[in-house]
């Protein structure tokens, strides 16, 4: 089971998430300079522009680099760009792009957060179809923990993630929802406190004020895949998203 956290690290938190949203805004913006000028960009090149992004910021990562993936590509929810395997980003590409970072002290507590967008004025259907699903299933579950927490009752880890999964398998598209709804954040990005996961296996752990929790549901088509991710606190009494909450599909 995690620890419960100190409002100072609460803070570093914070601080993080303020931070890896900038670069995430600046990252978006790197694609509409160099696609208007019609210059070459790359999954790889974006990612190296976040990774530099952290450094001048201060903040540190683990092992795993920051993931930009390009139409198919974002199919595979760990997909990562390299030197040697890069897709160019150009107009009517479709962007994944997940971050993760905390503040480079000894109990600085991740932030973690995925955003999609188009490359393009007019987003195609295709995608805000998927999108509006996948947006619908974090909302329902983020709405049924609260409930449950604002009432005082006892919440499990696998409780959550069935009820963003209902509305994923409702739609038709259960699976491809290949991974848990979300994770434990603490000094490492997935930390060592419950996993929102109900299938295969039910983590019936609590869901335990003083912690943050990650909500990521997704679905996964061979041709693009589409993932919304936020970072919640639990309080005694209520939640906090202490993220921002992408509610459309960015434009770019």
């Amino acid at each position: 089971m995690s620890r419960t956290w100190t409002n100072e690290e609460y803070k570093l938190h914070i601080k993080a998430v303020r931070k890896i949203s900038k670069i995430k805004d600046e990252a978006f913006k790197v694609i509409t300079e160099k696609v208007s000028r019609n210059e070459i960009l790359t999954d790889y090149h974006l990612q190296q522009f976040i990774k530099k992004r952290f450094k001048d910021l201060k903040l540190v990562t683990d092992v795993s680099p920051p993931i930009v993936a390009v139409d198919k590509n974002s199919s595979n929810p760990h997909y990562t760009p390299n030197a040697q395997r890069r897709t160019q980003i150009k107009k009517g590409s479709w962007v994944l792009i997940d971050l993760w970072a905390k503040e480079n002290v000894k109990d600085g507590i991740f932030a973690d957060i995925t955003w999609v967008g188009y490359v393009g004025k007019q987003v195609p259907k295709k995608y805000q179809d998927i999108f509006k699903i996948v947006i619908k299933a974090r909302d329902k579950a983020l709405y049924f923990l609260e409930t449950k927490i604002k009432g005082g009752e006892k919440v499990q880890g696998w409780e959550v993630d069935k009820v963003a999964r209902d509305v994923i398998v409702k739609a038709g598209f259960g699976k491809y929802f290949i991974h848990t709804l979300g994770h434990s954040l603490d000094v490492k990005v997935h930390g060592d406190g419950v996993c929102l996961k109900s299938v295969i296996t039910k983590d019936k752990r609590l869901i335990n004020p003083g912690t943050f929790i990650t909500f990521e549901p997704g679905i996964y088509l061979k041709e693009f895949g589409v993932r919304s991710e936020i970072d919640v606190f639990v309080g005694t009494s209520s939640i906090e998203v202490t993220t921002p909450v992408q509610k459309k599909i960015v434009a770019i």
